[in-house]
């Protein structure tokens, strides 16, 4: 299982951690994360918070990228 998480601080300081999740975006661009292992690979695993700075997130799922049309044709990265 893989996941990604962001935490809002109550000063506005936006931190992420990622677990082997596709990275989110930050006004409009892929920010750049640690990726650590998946969930449940390891019980040591410690995961890094990367402090972000945008204005706008969007997180997705790699069903968003894997999805098909009619036709077959995936949505893919480059739509995202």
């Amino acid at each position: 299982v893989t996941a990604v998480c962001l935490r809002l601080e109550p000063d506005g300081r936006v931190l992420a951690a990622s677990a082997g999740h596709l990275a989110p975006y930050g006004n409009g661009q892929e920010l750049e994360l640690e990726s650590g292992l998946p969930l449940g690979v390891s019980p040591d695993v410690a995961y890094v918070d990367t402090p972000l700075e945008a204005a706008s997130y969007v997180l997705r799922s790699d069903a968003v990228v894997e999805a098909a049309a009619a036709n077959g044709e995936l949505f893919g990265f480059d739509r995202t």
